[in-house]
């Protein structure tokens, strides 16, 4: 069998997404994508971020 690239087999899900964690950061791995895009919307709408890591998120 050829593993195709994008071969939902392959892919491990949780098997419930969680809330973003609390002491979530743009370093932070293993992240499932809705908490990465919450993490994302938080560090964009957040003042106090750098204007690097805003446009990090923004990416």
């Amino acid at each position: 069998m050829t593993l195709v690239i994008g071969d939902r087999r392959e892919v491990q899900l949780p098997n419930h997404v969680t809330h973003l964690p609390r002491l979530a950061n743009l370093d932070s791995k293993d992240l499932h994508a809705s908490q990465a895009i919450a993490l994302c919307q938080r560090v964009m709408s957040d003042p106090t971020e750098t204007s690097s890591d805003r446009a990090v998120a923004l990416c």
